[in-house]
């Protein structure tokens, strides 16, 4: 898609809008507290493999339960900074053999990414906070019915119902289209993503160092030739914690979109539904 040009400058709206934005002072956001960790600590599970720090979740709880402030200073810190670890994202790729597939295909495998267990407590520490701001702001589009509370895909068919049988009711020529992206969080542009976090929430340091988990991003591959490490270009890891999050804000554009009066439209994470009908 060609950008557009701003008028007189020689410079793109999103040049301008880059700017504008890195010209704003964040709002700063109060250090995370010892209750937040808690919560996020007691609900992590024993069984997950750890990533390239060999930190288990097990070692987590016993390092907040003999000394709480070591984590609780660490991830303050890096709020302090809007900075994200750059070890903390570096990811190591396990592929599995899908049973009955090609094994020299490639999507014969499914790809799972072991990330640092630290990296995983600052995630979810940032994202409980920023999702609360756009639930509590209604920031997101309310037909997303995917990685949200008090939503569901038992919801999302419910509403689905809903819309056919008043289209029957009415006798409207109605048509369905149900749509699957394929690859949807693989292939998710960093771009894409820090433009849609810089225009549904005000700037502060939540919103920076969840920016930051996308720049200087890494994985680790086992090669024929040995391990390898690759830059990570584009897409959130299979076991992110904030995969999810990140494609919302995404497909928040989707749902946002000037559609006609007669389209309605329905999401569960990256499963589309249209409603047609007059």
């Amino acid at each position: 898609m060609e950008k557009s040009l701003t008028v007189g400058t020689g410079r793109s709206d999103e040049d301008v809008t880059a700017q504008n934005s890195s010209s704003q002072q964040p709002t700063l956001e109060p250090h995370f507290t010892s209750k937040e960790l808690k919560e996020i600590v007691k609900s992590l599970p024993n069984n997950k493999a750890p990533g390239n720090d060999r930190i288990d979740f097990i070692t987590i709880k016993q390092i907040f339960k003999a000394c709480p402030s070591i984590l609780r200073n660490f991830f303050n810190k890096c709020l302090q900074f809007q900075r994200f670890p750059t070890p903390l994202k570096e990811g190591i790729i396990v592929l599995f053999h899908k049973k009955g597939k090609e094994t020299r295909n490639i999507s014969s495998h499914i790809r799972i990414t072991l990330l640092p267990t630290m990296g995983k407590l600052l995630e979810k520490l940032l994202l409980q906070r920023f999702n609360f701001t756009l639930e509590k702001n209604n920031k997101l589009h309310e037909q997303q019915y995917g990685f949200r509370q008090g939503k569901s895909v038992d919801l999302a068919l419910h509403s689905l119902v809903s819309k056919l049988s008043e289209a029957k009711r009415k006798v409207l020529q109605t048509l369905f289209i149900s749509i699957d992206i394929k690859g949807a969080f693989d292939n998710l542009q960093f771009s894409s993503i820090k433009n849609s976090i810089d225009n549904i929430t005000a700037k502060s340091n939540i919103t920076e160092n969840l920016k930051d988990i996308l720049s200087n991003r890494k994985v680790i591959l086992q090669t024929q030739i040995g391990v390898t490490l690759w830059p990570q270009t584009k897409g959130c890891a299979q076991g992110s914690c904030s995969g999810p999050a990140f494609w919302n804000l995404v497909a928040d554009n989707i749902l946002k979109a000037d559609w006609p009066p007669d389209v309605h439209l329905r999401a569960f994470a990256d499963d589309f539904a249209f409603v047609i009908s007059h």
